[in-house]
């Protein structure tokens, strides 16, 4: 099954640390996965509390600060792996 091509999605990000309100639901670019990688559809989230001590900033050390940041509890799916990637079929 083939899914249908989109060229963009909708993301909830957050640009700086901070309470709930700096998340902000934008469209965004759907990316090209790169050699390595494969793309996924996110076919659910959620906000759990790990991630709005991240989003607080109370775990810098081990999150960084590269911004935007959007969420990482997803359930996905691979929706395309590059050709480079695929082995025979």
């Amino acid at each position: 099954m083939t899914e249908p091509t989109k060229t963009t999605v909708r993301a909830g990000r957050y640009g700086r640390y901070g309470p709930p309100e700096v998340l902000e639901v934008r469209d965004v670019t759907v990316p090209s996965p790169r050699a390595g990688e494969v793309l996924v559809r996110v076919c659910a989230t959620s906000a759990n509390p790990a991630e709005a001590q991240v989003r607080a900033g109370k775990m810098r050390l081990l999150s960084g600060s590269r911004f935007p940041e959007t969420g990482h509890s997803q359930g996905k799916r691979v929706v395309e792996i590059p050709d480079a990637q695929k082995g025979p079929e």
